[in-house]
């Protein structure tokens, strides 16, 4: 294994050089996607610890990497996973809270009262203030799985509808969460920058 240090950053190059190197980085993303759009996909619950094994082969067999570290990395990000899936858990808890006490059907109607059957208003209610209230609540873009289902039951079109819900996220995702999505995905390159700080 050659490694290369270019701007700051050590990137390590596999016997096959560099492009051959970002081909194998790149096969379990591309492993996922190919089985998420097969005509029969595999279950995230398959797909997803394949991909994952898939990548760990890669840094140890083509990468060369050290057996130990790579282990070490592969325990340590267990710890990791349990930040965003508690998060997403707490909005899929929500959401099913919601459809047990009757209280989604009550807001669907109360919306179609509220907005009197207008597209752009029931868009603005769901898409902007039901949408930013979840992104508060969970973030991690739970608000499109929800808010994009409510706007599809109301009629409108379902691609375009996640469209514009993923689009008017965009700023709510930032400071979602009371800035979890910051904490966590901007935490590391704090840690690299700045060591010993407080994120």
């Amino acid at each position: 294994m050659d490694t290369v240090v270019s701007n700051g950053w050590a990137q390590y190059v596999g016997p096959g050089g560099e492009v051959v190197t970002v081909i194998m980085l790149f096969l379990p993303i591309l492993f996922v996607v190919v089985a998420t759009l097969m005509p029969n996909p595999l279950p995230t619950t398959v797909s997803l610890p394949l991909s994952a094994i898939l990548m760990y082969l890669v840094r140890l067999a083509y990468l060369g990497s050290n057996v130990i570290n790579s282990s070490a990395a592969l325990v340590s990000g267990f710890p990791e996973v349990l930040t965003p899936l508690t998060i997403i858990c707490g909005a899929m808890y929500l959401f099913k809270i919601m459809e047990v006490t009757g209280c989604m059907p009550w807001i669907m109607r109360e919306l179609k009262i509220l907005s009197k059957g207008h597209p752009v208003a029931e868009f603005m209610l769901i898409g902007y203030c039901f949408a930013y209230l979840v992104e508060g609540v969970s973030g991690f873009g739970t608000p499109t799985a929800l808010a994009a289902p409510m706007l599809a039951q109301l009629g409108h079109n379902p691609i375009m509808c996640i469209v514009a819900i993923l689009l008017t996220n965009t700023m709510a995702t930032v400071f979602g969460a009371v800035g979890t999505p910051i904490w966590y995905g901007f935490g590391s390159l704090v840690d690299t920058y700045y060591p010993g700080q407080e994120t």
